[in-house]
């Protein structure tokens, strides 16, 4: 899905293939929803719309999710930044793009979802003309957690899709060690931190980079500027008790800047992040890196 990476792990070995067939399943589903980069998507007919248009059953549950997540993160982690990724060259496939693009670098601050509306009744979605949406990450992150939730039934197991890490169940060593990477490629010395239940998800302005006009650009977009984000903050990796809230703090963090620790610790969440000077500060609990 998006040219991420990807790992599943279940206590029970028999449940294994059963497990795997549920995963491909339901990324499938949520790729032809919500990926900009499959020409005929949900996502990609809702944004070339002029209108209302009825979203899917499992696309208003992408929207409601990403809407939950720009709520919990004042608006941080918002999914009406696709119009300034793609005025930052982020139009297609990361693997894809040129080493250096050159075009249109202009800033587009987000619009929100302050207007933005969907009928309870119907789910068609109404929104003010021109607003474009990117759910890749929150469209990740509810995919962890419905296939932990899938595979719960068989077995423990634990979900990893491009660093988003959902788990479920008892582990096979009876703890879940899952491993912190703030930059590619892996080298196994990554920190590492143990979780019985929930999810971690990890952001990093690191790890989906390109060139734009000689200029660096990066995915997370601060949506106050339409910018890349200039925080403090390298990265950002969070716990909490799904992968979708997980995913929207990392992200809300690298945007936050100063604010984040103290924004995490108001939720009731756990937190690491890393400074640009390479500094690692953690809040709520989380654990001194160990490998």
């Amino acid at each position: 899905m998006w040219g991420l990476s990807a790992s599943l792990v279940t206590k029970n070995a028999d449940v294994h293939a059963d497990a795997l067939a549920i995963t491909g399943e339901i990324l499938d589903e949520m790729t032809r929803a919500a990926s900009r980069f499959i020409d005929d998507s949900e996502l990609n007919a809702l944004n070339a719309s002029d209108g209302p248009f009825t979203l899917s059953p499992l696309l208003r549950q992408v929207y409601d999710a990403a809407y939950a997540a720009w709520r919990m993160t004042d608006g941080a982690c918002d999914p009406t930044v696709h119009a300034a990724l793609v005025a930052h060259g982020y139009d297609t496939d990361f693997d894809a793009l040129p080493v250096n693009g050159v075009g249109s670098s202009v800033p587009l601050p987000s619009p929100g979802l302050e207007n933005v509306h969907v009928d309870e009744r119907t789910g068609t979605l109404h929104r003010p003309h021109g607003t474009t949406f990117d759910f890749g990450a929150t469209a990740k992150a509810l995919a962890c957690d419905l296939i932990a939730d899938a595979i719960a039934p068989l077995s423990g197991v634990s979900i990893e899709l491009g660093g988003d890490v959902a788990v479920c169940g008892p582990a096979p060593e009876g703890i879940w060690a899952i491993g912190v990477a703030t930059s590619l490629p892996l080298t196994g010395d990554e920190p590492r931190v143990g979780l019985q239940s929930g999810a971690v998800a990890t952001s990093s302005s690191g790890l989906r980079s390109w060139q734009r006009n000689g200029e660096r650009k990066h995915h997370l977009i601060d949506p106050r500027t339409g910018a890349p984000s200039t925080s403090p903050f390298l990265a950002a990796s969070v716990s909490a008790a799904d992968c979708v809230t997980a995913n929207a703090f990392a992200t809300a963090c690298v945007v936050w800047g100063d604010e984040a620790l103290h924004r995490v610790i108001q939720a009731g969440w756990s937190a690491r992040v890393l400074s640009i000077n390479g500094e690692v500060l953690t809040v709520g609990g989380w654990p001194e890196d160990t490998k």
